[in-house]
């Protein structure tokens, strides 16, 4: 089962721990990833959360849908999920400055909620 971390393979296959916060926004699967990124409009008096996916034969992000969650090796169910989280977000932290803390935890959270009921790959 795949778990959130905070480390990234680099061009050799080397894995190397990140201090990008943004990393702690990311679940990996097999072939790719999905990301859960806050994009601040007005100078931080709003954020839109926006869920994307990227695959390791793309260069890019990438709408996650059913099939693109199927090429990056993951379940369908990733697809509601990312969308849970991301309304989630949406609703607790709408505007900057918000705790990276809580937005790690809730990703956490609902991915261990998903392994319980259904493999992520």
């Amino acid at each position: 089962m795949p778990k959130l971390e905070s480390a990234y393979a680099d061009e050799d296959g080397e894995e190397r721990k990140s201090q990008h916060i943004f990393r702690r926004f990311v679940q990996q699967f097999p072939r790719g990833s999905v990301s859960v990124l806050p994009v601040v409009r007005g100078y931080g008096s709003a954020i839109r959360w926006e869920v994307r996916a990227h695959s390791k034969n793309a260069i890019g992000p990438l709408k996650l849908t059913k099939e693109v969650a199927a090429e990056i090796g993951a379940s369908p169910v990733v697809v509601e999920a990312a969308e849970y989280v991301r309304e989630q977000l949406q609703h607790k932290h709408p505007a900057y400055p918000y705790k990276s803390s809580e937005v790690a935890g809730l990703i956490r959270r609902e991915m261990q909620r998903l392994q319980q009921n259904d493999d992520l790959v």
